[in-house]
């Protein structure tokens, strides 16, 4: 355990970014999935909502530094 002061403020802090990025990471990867379903279902209009909510979280999570931009 770290004994200095902001050791101890950077290990709180990167518990707690840890879980907000898993969530992320979580719905991203969710709606990739669905997405994929959709398109196997070959039902053009929920395939395309689902493949552009996709779309929208891929960017989401690539914004706030969850997965690398490339």
């Amino acid at each position: 355990m770290a004994n200095i002061q902001s050791a101890r403020k950077r290990v709180r802090s990167n518990a707690r970014r840890e879980r907000i990025n898993r969530v992320r990471k979580s719905k991203m990867r969710t709606a990739i999935r669905q997405a994929s379903m959709a398109l196997e279902e070959k039902d053009l209009s929920a395939a395309t909502s689902a493949v552009l909510y996709a779309i929208s979280q891929i960017e989401k999570s690539t914004q706030k530094g969850v997965i690398h931009r490339n």
